[in-house]
């Protein structure tokens, strides 16, 4: 057989046979080689090398042995004889040990080993005697049978040993010459065995692949052609082999492509028609055209149904569009639909938002049966189900009283009835019904699902519109009312102005009379309590109500729509402008201290550092005293003799500083520093350098403040001990107005303060940092924001705030309906994206259906949760932790405004509230 006939499997077969042969020979011979290389070096360690190491030792003993000896000679006393005999005895038991190894792998004569073992044995008699000498301390005898007849006896033992050794060694000399010649044999037959398999492999190798690559080669270049795109080539190979199969197949492909050709061209004519017909179950190209057809048949089909739905969605928008009632909008909608859809039947009713039932409003070719009721509970019937569930209704089989399809030539009972409804921000606006005798396709199902949000939007555009008219009659009113209110609050101040004089004579027969201070001081903080509590409630009471009518006012005023007159927009803005005067005028009523109202200013001139220390100490030295504390004054060595500030200014803080230290100090003393800022000092707040500030210092050793406390000290009306039954009275507006004073010299207040406790006395240290230097800031302002400085300069480079709050999604939570309702109304004309809550448990439910809000303006007081529980549990969650909230309080007083943060608002607002400076708070927290 030739091998051109042979399969390219059986030729390689062959060739890695022969290989495998002589490479299998190869193997069997090293083997064999290193089995007997690893016997001699096996019989090498085990016999001569193991005997060699046995006798080495036996001879290294024995010498150590006869040494010991000699020391026992030489013994001083009986204890060391025994010593050195135990150390013999020691030797003796190691040399028996490796004569048992002797005897045990000796491969020369036993009686050899036997001789030298007696020999030794026999030394035993010797030692003894010399051991039995040296105890009765016969030592001369003992060293002369030591040096001499035990020496002899050694030299004796050493000659038999010598026998053993000089035998192990030559039979090492043996194995190892054995050894050597096997590996050299091993070597020189392994390389000519490899070297036959190196020349077979090549010749073999060669044979093989010329005789394969030969006819492949052939086949690539036809193959090349085919790629190239020529269908017209066959390969003719005269063989029996793979290759031969190969060509076959190569013929075979070429058919199939030719054959997909033509079938591409009839598709490419637009004939989706064409079945393509698979050459196997593994088909791949075959499978693809199949798919390929079958996709462009359904994208076809596809882009058609898409047209429609598009068409029809543009024709019911045109149909929506302009100044439309509520019924007119029905009568369009329901028209269209039936039409477009090709049902015989239609109605539609719209959701009654007062007690929650539907209404019957328009229908289509609609013949009311004499049972027929224009309302319908929710959960009643088909309609009334589908606006519970809020969700299509597809009914096939309808039952036999159900709304049948009537002309002047009869009724007949519809095949497929729908019942769709539409909502508006998850709520019912209505559903539409329709009825055919045919079933309604996938496409016009589709229509009406996709129609249902812009019917909502457009129903609810119209309802919102009504409210606003309706709204702005009512913001007209308020009008009204508001006048008679601000009658009201005129009298109210002159009640709280003859109350001040009361307080204020209370004041000075308390100055007069010593021994009634405690009990008028209870009187004064409980009038005071009164005072803010009717200051707080008055201002929630009218503020809530002014806040609406600014709101609609203001942005009416704007006619943004241009649909008033100008009379109607002077009327506005005239609202707006009473409305802002009687919120000056509340303002003024409830602001309680000047500093905070920013009505005070100050004189800067170069002041003597002395000159403030004099001042202070001539007012507060003897008050002191007079309690028994101690009073001093230490101005450091680098203190500025000259600071430029408002001496005025810094004494009234300074006064502030040592009424508080003298009031909460019962013994030790008081401390008045000046000195200079240390260089690491921290003075971020104000932004001074330390190089050029001065540090004014008042240190007590009073009770001190507590840590959750020394916070919110500085904020009016706030005291370390703030109960109804507290020890030490006062305001709590000192430490508020003397930051504030702080502030407006350019400078800030630090504290350092530990509470006293039974174990370790307290003490607080208020320090005042001012500039030794005129600031470069003329006059000098302090800017009233609660935003931290980063955010109040970045409102310098914000522009055109409107235009950047478009699309921004908020969340408003606010009960009150009026409020709500002016302030999304005023946010979505910018194009703020507006989501209402009335109360907190439905914004907790909003922010975790939607969380896509951008920000939260929190009203605070609410029925079920209030505003600062609600912002309380918005925190916890972690998601929420940076979302921006800003307060909307109708409160003034400033410690709802501390509560406010506290709760974990960003920010607040007060009501009534103005937009732009909203606007401007919001931005703030949206880039910041």
């Amino acid at each position: 057989m030739k091998i051109g006939n042979l399969r390219i499997g059986s030729r390689l077969y062959l060739g890695f046979g022969l290989v495998m042969l002589l490479t299998v020979a190869m193997g069997v011979t090293a083997i064999l080689g290193m089995l007997k290389l690893a016997n001699l070096t096996s019989k090498m360690y085990h016999y001569p090398l193991t005997v060699s190491n046995a006798v080495r030792d036996v001879k290294t003993n024995i010498n150590a042995m006869h040494r010991s000896m000699k020391d026992v000679a030489l013994a001083g006393d009986t204890e060391e004889v025994k010593k050195t005999a135990r150390i013999v005895d020691d030797y003796e038991k190691a040399v028996f040990k490796s004569f048992d190894t002797v005897f045990e792998r000796f491969l020369g004569n036993q009686r050899d080993v036997k001789n030298a073992h007696q020999a030794f044995s026999d030394w035993k008699i010797i030692r003894d005697e010399v051991i039995q000498l040296s105890l009765r301390g016969e030592k001369d005898r003992a060293a002369g049978i030591t040096k001499g007849k035990a020496a002899r006896h050694v030299d004796f033992m050493h000659n038999k040993i010598q026998v053993m050794t000089e035998l192990a060694s030559n039979q090492a000399d043996a194995f190892f010459s054995d050894a050597k010649s096997t590996r050299t044999r091993v070597i020189r037959n392994m390389v000519i065995i490899l070297a036959i398999i190196l020349i077979a492999g090549l010749v073999i190798a060669f044979f093989i692949t010329r005789s394969i690559t030969l006819p492949v080669y052939e086949i690539i270049d036809i193959v090349k052609n085919i790629a190239n795109g020529r269908l017209d080539q066959k390969i003719v190979i005269r063989r029996n082999d793979e290759i031969a199969e190969l060509s076959e197949s190569v013929n075979q492909m070429v058919d199939n492509f030719a054959g997909f050709a033509r079938q591409a061209d009839v598709i490419a004519t637009g004939d989706y028609s064409i079945n393509i017909a698979l050459r196997s179950e593994k088909d791949v190209l075959g499978i693809a055209m199949q798919k390929m057809t079958e996709s462009l048949r359904t994208a076809v089909e596809k882009n058609k149904r898409e047209d429609w739905l598009k068409t029809g969605m543009n024709l019911l928008n045109e149909k929506m569009r302009g100044e439309l009632s509520e019924t007119e909008l029905a009568e369009n909608v329901i028209t269209f639909l039936a039409d477009r859809l090709d049902a015989q039947v239609g109605a539609l009713y719209v959701a009654e938002e007062e007690n929650g039932g539907l209404r019957f409003l328009r229908g289509y070719a609609f013949k009311k049966p004499a049972d027929f009721e224009k309302r319908i509970e929710t959960g009643e019937g088909l309609i009334g189900q589908a606006a519970c569930e809020k969700k299509l209704i597809s009914v096939k089989n309808l039952p036999a009283n159900y709304m049948r399809i009537g002309s002047s030539m009869g009724d007949a009972l519809p095949r497929h009835a729908v019942v769709a409804p539409f909502i508006f921000d998850d709520r019912l606006i209505g559903v539409i019904e329709l009825g055919a005798f045919r079933e309604f396709s996938e496409a016009e199902m589709e229509l009406l699902r996709l129609s249902m949000e812009g019917i909502a939007i457009s129903f609810n555009f119209v309802r919102t519109n009504a409210k606003l008219k309706q709204l702005l009659n009512e913001t007209l009113r308020q009008g009204v009312e508001l006048e008679a209110q601000s009658e009201k609050l005129r009298q109210s101040n002159e009640d709280l102005q003859t109350q001040t004089k009361l307080l204020k004579k209370q004041k000075r027969e308390i100055e007069r009379n010593a021994g009634e201070i405690a009990q008028k001081a209870k009187e004064l903080e409980l009038s005071g309590k009164y005072k803010s509590e009717f200051l707080a409630n008055m201002s929630h009471e009218i503020r809530n109500p002014l806040n609406s009518m600014l709101i609609l006012s203001q942005g009416l005023s704007k006619n943004r729509d241009g649909n008033l007159t100008e009379n109607q927009v002077e009327s506005v803005q005239t609202i707006y402008k009473g409305g802002k005067e009687l919120l000056e005028l509340i303002n003024d009523l409830l602001d309680l201290s000047r500093v905070e109202a920013g009505r005070v200013h100050v004189d800067l001139k170069k002041v003597k550092t002395k000159a403030i220390a004099d001042g202070i100490t001539g007012g507060f030295k003897s008050m002191a005293e007079d309690k028994g504390l101690e009073w001093a004054v230490a101005i450091a060595k680098d203190t500025p003799d000259l600071i430029f500030t408002d001496k005025h200014r810094v004494e009234q803080i300074l006064r502030n500083f040592i009424s508080n230290a003298v009031k909460f100090t019962e013994k030790g003393r008081i401390t008045l520093n000046f000195k200079k800022a240390p260089g690491d000092s921290d003075l971020a707040r104000s932004g001074l350098k330390p190089e050029n500030t001065i540090m004014i210092s008042v240190t007590d050793t009073g009770i001190g403040i507590p840590p959750e406390k020394q916070k919110i000290i500085f904020n009016a009306f706030q005291q370390g001990d703030g109960s109804i039954s507290r020890k030490y009275g006062g305001t709590g507006l000192g430490l508020s107005i003397s930051s504030e004073l702080a502030a407006l010299l350019g400078g800030e207040i630090q504290l350092s303060s530990r509470e006293a406790t039974d174990e370790r006395p307290g003490g607080s240290t208020f320090t005042v940092c001012l500039s030794v230097k005129a600031l470069d800031r003329a006059p000098l302002e302090r800017v009233k924001s609660g935003l931290p400085p980063h955010k109040q300069n970045k409102n310098r480079k914000l522009y055109d705030m409107e235009s950047q709050l478009k699309d921004k999604k908020i969340l408003l939570v606010e009960d009150d309906m009026k409020s709500a309702f002016a302030l999304s109304q005023a946010l979505r004309e910018i194009g703020i994206i507006t989501e209402i809550a009335d109360d907190g448990l439905t914004a907790l439910e909003l922010l975790e259906k939607q969380a896509d809000f951008e920000l939260v303006l929190m009203d605070i007081m609410m029925p079920v949760m209030d505003g600062y529980e609600t912002m309380r549990r918005i925190r916890k969650q972690a998601r929420f932790e940076k979302l921006p909230i800003i307060a909307l309080t109708a409160r003034a007083i400033p410690e709802d405004h501390t509560e406010c943060i506290e709760a974990g608002a960003n920010d607040y607002i007060t009501k009534p509230v103005d937009i732009n400076r909203l606007i401007l708070k919001m931005q703030n927290w949206l880039y910041m």
